[in-house]
C-alpha cells in the first residue's frame, strides 16, 4: 500500500474524524480497522449526542440523515435514588443510530480521499530514534509520518511506546467503569419520550448511574454503568428492566469506559497522537464520548496538517493546547463533580433533590463543566441545607475546586517546557479533591 502521511488505527468516531479532516487537507491518509466493513459504527453505547456536538458535526459539512437521527431530545430528567424526586433540565440533543452514523463517517473519510482498510489490525509500532515512523499490522508493516492510536479504551498502540510520554501508556483499571445496556421494545409508550432519564443510586451504581434513553416512543436504550465488582446483568434485570414490560430485546451488550478521572496531561509524542477513548476523551461525569472524540479527532488532524513535514512532540503540541482549553477544562471540572457525587450516600442524595439544594441550573453547569456559586447562591443554599452542614461544605468545596481546575486547564502551557510544573499543580488540585470526598483513584494517572 506504500507509505502514508498519516495512518489512523481505528475507524470509530475519533479515528474517522481525524481521517476526514486530514484527507480533506490533501494528506495521504489510511485508516485501519479490524472489523469487517459492514460492522464499522457498531458499538455498544448510550447512542446520544448533545446539540452542541450535533452542530459541531454539521459545521464540518456533515449533515445527518433522517435514518441517523432517531429521536429529538429536549430535556434531561435526573432522578433521585428514591425515584420520586427529580430535577428537570432543559437541554437539546438526539438519540442516533450509532451504526449508520459510523458508516457515514467512514464514507466521508473515503469521499475526502482517505483509504479504509477493514479486517486489518494494527499490532505494533515501528519506532526509530524515539520517533514513531509506522505501524505493524497482521498484513505487514506500513510507514507513515504520523500514527494515530484511535483503537478505543484498549489503546492497543500507546501501550507499546518505548520512550517517555506525557500520557500513561496503559489505563489504570481503577479508572475504568463497566456498563451494560439493552435496546428494547416496550409495551405502550415511554412516559417521557423526549427526555433522557438518568437515575443516581450509589448503592446500585456507585460512581455511575442508570439510564433510560428513548430512541422512539416505545424503543429505549436502557442500562447502567458503575465502578465495582457487581454483576451488571443481575443489577440490570432487578433495577432497570423491571420497570418496563419488555416485548423484545433488539440489542444487548457490555463494555468498559474511562470515567471519574481527570483528562490525560497530553496526547502527543514524536510522530504519534492518541484520540477518542484511547485518549480517555470521555466526560468523567456521564461517560459521553461521541462528540468529544470527534472534536479530539479534528484537533489532532489540524495539528498533523500543520506539522506534517516535522511531526515532533513540540510541533504537534497545539492539539494538546486546544483540547485542554476547549474540552479538558470542562472534563477536569466534571471529574471533581463526579467524585463528590460518588461520595454521597443515598439518604444525602435524596435530601439534595428534595430540598432543592442543587437546582436545575446547577445540574446543567455540572454537565457542561462548571459550578461557580455567587454570593446569593451561597446564601440560598445555606438556608436550604442548614440541617445538613456537611453537604453545604461539600458543595462549597466542589465549587472552589472546579473553579481552580477550570482556571488551571485554561492556562495549559503553550509548549512542553511548562508541562512539569503545570502537571504538578494539576495533581495537587485532584489530590485535594480526593482528600475532600474520600474517593480513591479520583486523580487518575
Amino acid at each position: 500500500m506504500g507509505d502514508f502521511d498519516i495512518i489512523i488505527a481505528g475507524c470509530g468516531t475519533g479515528g474517522a474524524a481525524t481521517a476526514i479532516i486530514a484527507a480533506r487537507a490533501g494528506l495521504k491518509t489510511l485508516v485501519l480497522d479490524p472489523k469487517a466493513r459492514e460492522e464499522i459504527g457498531k458499538k455498544i453505547c448510550g447512542d446520544g449526542i448533545h446539540i452542541n456536538h450535533y452542530k459541531f458535526v454539521k459545521d464540518l459539512g456533515i449533515d445527518f440523515t433522517d435514518d441517523e437521527l432517531l429521536n429529538p431530545i429536549t430535556g434531561m430528567r435526573v432522578l433521585a435514588p428514591n425515584r420520586t424526586d427529580f430535577i428537570h433540565v432543559k437541554d437539546d440533543g438526539y438519540c442516533i443510530n450509532r451504526r449508520l452514523f459510523g458508516q457515514r463517517l467512514m464514507k466521508e473519510a473515503e469521499n475526502a480521499g482517505g483509504s479504509i482498510e477493514t479486517k486489518c489490525r494494527a499490532t505494533g509500532l515501528i519506532i526509530e530514534n524515539g520517533t514513531v515512523t509506522g505501524v505493524k499490522t497482521d498484513r505487514g508493516e506500513l510507514r507513515a509520518k504520523i500514527v494515530v492510536d484511535a483503537t478505543g479504551v484498549a489503546s492497543a498502540l500507546r501501550k507499546q511506546l518505548t520512550f517517555d510520554t506525557d500520557f500513561p501508556k496503559t489505563t489504570d483499571p481503577n479508572d475504568l467503569a463497566k456498563g451494560y445496556r439493552e435496546v428494547v421494545e416496550i409495551e405502550g409508550e415511554f412516559e417521557h419520550p423526549n427526555d433522557i432519564v438518568i437515575e443516581y443510586n450509589n448503592e446500585i451504581a456507585p460512581y455511575g448511574y442508570i439510564w433510560y434513553f428513548p430512541k422512539s416512543p416505545n424503543i429505549l436504550n436502557i442500562g447502567l454503568g458503575l465502578k465495582g465488582p457487581q454483576d451488571l446483568q443481575e443489577l440490570y434485570r432487578t433495577h432497570v428492566a423491571s420497570h418496563f414490560k419488555i416485548k423484545k430485546v433488539l440489542d444487548a451488550g457490555s463494555w468498559v469506559l474511562p470515567m471519574v478521572r481527570k483528562p490525560f496531561d497530553g496526547f502527543v509524542a514524536n510522530g504519534f497522537m492518541i484520540v477518542g477513548d484511547a485518549a480517555c476523551q470521555v466526560n468523567p461525569l456521564d461517560g459521553a464520548g461521541i462528540g468529544y472524540s470527534i472534536r479530539g479527532g479534528v484537533m489532532a488532524a489540524n495539528a498533523a496538517i500543520g506539522s506534517i513535514n516535522n511531526p515532533t512532540r513540540e510541533r504537534l503540541w497545539p492539539y494538546n493546547k486546544n483540547f485542554m482549553t476547549e474540552v479538558g477544562a470542562k472534563h477536569a471540572q466534571s471529574a471533581i463533580f463526579a467524585t463528590a457525587l460518588g461520595s454521597l450516600n443515598n439518604d444525602d442524595m435524596n435530601f439534595v433533590f428534595k430540598s432543592g439544594l442543587v437546582a436545575s441550573e446547577d445540574v446543567r453547569k455540572a454537565y457542561e463543566g462548571g459550578m461557580k456559586l455567587s454570593t446569593l447562591d451561597k446564601i440560598r443554599k445555606a438556608i436550604k441545607g442548614a440541617s445538613r452542614p456537611h453537604l453545604l461544605k461539600k458543595l462549597n468545596t466542589v465549587a472552589k475546586l472546579t473553579g481552580e481546575a477550570k482556571a488551571h486547564y485554561l492556562n495549559y502551557p503553550s509548549g512542553p517546557d511548562g508541562l512539569p510544573q503545570w502537571k504538578a499543580d494539576a495533581g495537587g488540585i485532584f489530590e485535594r479533591s480526593a482528600q475532600a470526598f474520600g474517593a480513591p483513584n479520583a486523580a487518575g494517572n
